[in-house]
């Protein structure tokens, strides 16, 4: 729990998204990819509103290394980052989707759907941001 705690101190607040439950939600991978973490910080509540599971499923997802980009039929999607600070292979990554995510797969796209409507608005993001770079572009 210290270390979490000590890791926790060193996120920005832009890391962080409080619900109103009292629930808090952290992008614990901000270090690594910090230019989708508002994507994250959005989507984490909503998930929980929806279903628990959902929310931690995600959490978990974004822990072990996945971003979000834009995506022309959902919004946005999940995308694996492979390395050493990510996952250990693309179908490592579909695995654990396939198995965590199918139940809730109808969830999940609505809810990048409206992500994709929101940012678009402009009601996320920073300010005058409105590409979303998968990482390497």
């Amino acid at each position: 729990m210290n270390r979490a705690r000590e890791m926790a101190n060193t996120l920005p607040p832009a890391a962080f998204a409080q619900h109103p439950l009292g629930l808090t939600f952290m992008d614990w991978y901000y270090p690594w990819s910090p230019q989708d973490s508002d994507l994250w910080i959005w989507l984490l509540p909503r998930a929980y509103d929806r279903h628990p599971e959902l929310a931690s499923i995600l959490e978990y997802l974004r822990t072990a290394g996945t971003i979000l980009v834009p995506d022309p039929a959902y919004g946005f999607k999940l995308q694996p980052l492979i390395g050493p600070n990510g996952w250990e292979s693309k179908e490592n990554f579909q695995k654990e989707c396939e198995t965590y995510l199918t139940p809730y797969m109808q969830m999940l796209c609505d809810l990048l759907k409206y992500l994709r409507r929101e940012y678009d608005n402009g009601l996320i993001g920073w300010p005058n941001n409105k590409e979303v770079k998968p990482h390497g572009n």
